[in-house]
């Protein structure tokens, strides 16, 4: 007989009761993950003061990126090319289904973007988010621009401008309609 919280227990009992408290962990776990699982693929916004861009950062210009449109190119068209420039850049891709690609681009030694690129049903346009990672995400960004309609930030927003005019694609944001002022520092 063993003795828990004032009540006598056998061991019997005591391992049955573990035994039912394993398996509502184990339950609730996989409850868990099944919810995850059908979850559908989202991009996440960047965390602040991280190396990374993201079409969800809208609280944080620097780390925003509009999404991309592909259009008149069929999705499927649209997913392949993003697949084999994404590999011509030294990049692997880690998943691919016919909603997102996840792929991680190595630019050096310890200098690589993870990269998640989401299409959504219906629609002609990518959202996307790219994390830099070893030298990348340690690596300061530039303190500012001198040149017109550029946008301090990680590096991952030239990495991701670049990747966009490779593949021939337009951003939602046009630059038509912002005007670039001189800041004189005295």
């Amino acid at each position: 007989m063993l003795h828990s919280k004032g009540m006598l227990q056998s061991r019997p009992a005591l391992a049955a009761t573990h035994a039912a408290c394993a398996g509502m962990l184990l339950t609730a776990q996989l409850h868990a993950a099944a919810a995850h699982a059908m979850e559908p693929p989202r991009v996440e916004a960047c965390k602040p003061k991280t190396a990374c861009v993201s079409t969800a950062s809208f609280q944080s210009p620097s780390q925003y990126l509009a999404p991309w449109n592909y259009a008149p190119t069929p999705r499927p068209a649209a997913q392949r090319q993003l697949v084999q420039e994404v590999e011509s850049r030294g990049g692997q891709v880690l998943q691919s289904s016919e909603d997102v690609v996840v792929a991680r681009i190595v630019y050096g030694p310890e200098d690589e973007d993870d990269v998640v690129f989401l299409f959504r049903q219906g629609e002609d346009f990518v959202l996307f988010s790219a994390q830099g990672r070893g030298l990348a995400a340690r690596a300061a960004p530039p303190p500012a621009c001198w040149t017109p309609g550029c946008v301090s930030g990680p590096r991952q927003r030239a990495r991701m401008d670049a990747l966009r005019d490779a593949l021939g694609w337009t951003s939602f944001e046009s630059d038509e309609d912002k005007v670039w002022q001189r800041i004189l520092f005295h």
